[in-house]
């Protein structure tokens, strides 16, 4: 078995876990963004009470993306070791194009992308927050 075969192999049984982490984890996301979209656009409640309950759904948001943030950056750090294995291998013969080393590496790229709108998110819950404290 020859390094491609070996690489599509491994890519081929972790692409079946990835597919059901990608599909909650996008899922987690979009909840989330509607969630804090919601929760952002509320006028400053002028009850005490009503700026204290958005100001507890506003932190629990702002939790929960921490938690995705945090979640989606130990399956990148899983998946590393095998990233790094994949670029090299696409490194060694740039004149071979394996579709599915090439979609492994941009699921990584995806997933970074995907921490970096978490974290922008999670910065404007936190700017909405130091508004109503």
């Amino acid at each position: 078995m020859n390094v491609d075969d070996a690489l599509a192999k491994e890519i081929a049984d972790v692409f079946g876990l990835l597919g059901v982490l990608l599909v909650f984890v996008i899922a987690f996301y979009t909840y989330l963004l509607t969630q804090a979209e919601t929760l952002m656009s509320e006028e400053v409640p002028t009850v005490h009470q009503r700026r204290s309950d958005l100001i507890a759904r506003l932190t629990s948001t702002r939790r929960l993306l921490t938690a995705l943030a945090v979640a989606t950056l130990l399956v990148v750090i899983v998946l590393v070791p095998l990233e790094l294995r994949v670029i090299a291998n696409l490194l060694r013969h740039p004149d071979h194009f394996p579709t599915s080393q090439i979609g492994f590496v941009l699921v990584g790229v995806f997933l970074l992308a995907l921490i970096l709108a978490v974290g922008w998110l999670r910065q404007r819950v936190t700017g909405r927050l130091h508004e109503l404290r």
